[in-house]
């Protein structure tokens, strides 16, 4: 009974902190790996964040080390190229995550987020994840199994897109006319 008490109590803490309950998150397919008691774990270590259209949650070369749950809204990667352009790179949806990469190796951000649609996001500073690892092992080594098993998908889909690239290459040269001129014109227009 005391124990029963005890975890009921971790889980109010959970609801004042971050104003969700563990089963709150059982659509969202990241907390989906996650035993309740795991999620209220990861509850207490994090804090929603409303985002508005438009708004940048990180922006590239920054330095931060923030990992990022989409629980509503869409949120969209872009990277800067080589002439200043931006270019989407994709989209992320509830469930999904971002933010992975500088959150493991501490280095500068490859790309900017920003919300789309209208939405919230769960984010979990490296510091906060840190301390539930010493606490938590199990926790951060499911967490970390996620983000592998992600990036590995993400490689792979590059690779393909690397290949596809190689083994057609008069579409890669039209591609790369197409943005030379594009380089033209905005000069022209200086």
């Amino acid at each position: 009974m005391k124990q029963e008490k005890k975890e009921r109590s971790g889980l109010s803490s959970c609801r004042a902190e971050t104003g969700l309950w563990p089963q709150d998150l059982r659509g969202c397919s990241f907390f989906s790996h996650f035993s309740e008691k795991e999620t209220s774990h990861l509850l207490k270590i994090g804090t929603v964040h409303q985002c508005a259209r438009g708004e940048f949650l990180v922006r590239e070369k920054e330095h931060s080390r923030d990992l990022f749950i989409v629980l509503s809204g869409e949120m969209v990667v872009t990277k800067t190229l080589y002439a200043g352009d931006e270019r989407k790179l994709g989209t992320i949806e509830p469930g999904e995550f971002f933010g992975e990469m500088a959150f493991l190796d501490g280095l500068p951000r490859s790309a900017s987020v920003s919300c789309w649609k209208e939405g919230a996001v769960f984010k979990i500073s490296r510091e906060a994840f840190d301390r539930l690892s010493a606490k938590k092992p199990a926790i951060a080594y499911k967490v970390t199994n996620i983000i592998a098993a992600a990036l590995t998908e993400r490689l792979r889909r590059s690779n393909d897109v690397v290949e596809d690239f190689f083994s057609n290459p008069n579409k890669a040269i039209l591609e790369f006319k197409t943005r030379l001129l594009k380089i033209q014109t905005m000069l022209q227009r200086l």
